[in-house]
């Protein structure tokens, strides 16, 4: 087997494993941290952030937003069409492991710590279920100074990047006809990039990636501030894209592949390795 034959089967295999560990096999994490008080004295632009507190023992954040898609309308039907998405989701408050009543953030001087995303792209299936294309779009953990939740205005902080992976979608969404009361979305997420020591287990251990799977899981409804909502009229002659709005409410989790699916992960990290030390020797 020619050296890029073997690099695309290894490529194939490892994210084979990641997408099994994603849809079958992970553990919600416990106890884990959000150590924002590593960014005080931070300084971007004309702002200095300052009196950010860690967010320690947490079982879950709960988070609040909003989500605009566009969604395309061929023959008068968007079922097996295209969408995009874009909104942030708010970091409002975080539930501690075992507690009852939740916690605010302390984010100190900054204006809003938020997840903003932009072009998430999509289908609409035929059973009014949706699927997000994996990857597309971009995501961020941002923190700014002016509580937009606008990361290209104000002064910002990016705190994390991630990717949307598999299995990412949604159910009971018919996006051209409104959204059902128990349409859900639930998306996971690999971060990229992050400050180091942001996220720690309860041990304050750095929770180091790629291992690390973020997931968002909220309730989608339409949202009575816009009228009309689904606006349709891009939708001329049965063609053409819906505008619709959404408010979001739900969690944000941390999780982990379970230990057999790390295993496998591994042995292919491995196995990468040799094999890369085999080719430069023979080189």
């Amino acid at each position: 087997m020619k050296l890029r034959e073997l690099l695309i089967a290894a490529t194939v295999a490892l994210a084979t494993v990641v997408g099994a560990g994603t849809a079958n096999a992970v553990s919600v994490l416990d106890d884990w941290n959000l150590n924002l008080g590593i960014v005080n004295g931070t300084a971007v632009g004309a702002t200095v952030f300052n009196g950010l507190a860690n967010a320690t023992d947490i079982d879950h954040t709960n988070v609040v937003g909003f989500a605009t898609i566009q969604q395309t309308v061929v023959g008068g039907s968007a079922l097996n069409q295209p969408f995009a998405e874009s909104g942030l989701l708010q970091f409002a408050t975080y539930t501690k492991e075992g507690a009852a009543l939740s916690t605010n953030f302390n984010i100190g001087n900054a204006g809003g710590l938020y997840l903003s995303f932009t072009g998430l792209t999509g289908t609409l299936n035929g059973d009014s279920t949706i699927t997000f294309n994996t990857p597309s779009g971009a995501i961020g953990l941002f923190l700014d100074s002016d509580g937009d939740g606008n990361p290209l205005t104000g002064d910002v902080l990016t705190l994390a990047t991630y990717e949307i992976i598999a299995p990412s979608g949604g159910s009971d969404l018919n996006f051209f006809g409104g959204t059902a009361a128990n349409a859900t979305v639930d998306v996971t997420l690999r971060q990229l990039t992050g400050i180091d020591g942001l996220f720690t287990d309860t041990s304050g251990n750095d929770l180091e990636l790629p291992f690390v799977l973020h997931l968002v899981n909220v309730d989608s409804l339409l949202d009575p501030n816009f009228n009309p909502n689904p606006d349709n009229s891009g939708v001329i002659g049965g063609n053409g894209t819906s505008i619709i709005h959404v408010q979001n409410n739900g969690q944000y989790n941390l999780a982990v592949p379970e230990p057999g699916t790390l295993g496998l992960l591994g042995g292919g990290l491995l196995f990468m390795g040799w094999f890369w030390r085999r080719q430069k020797r023979q080189a």
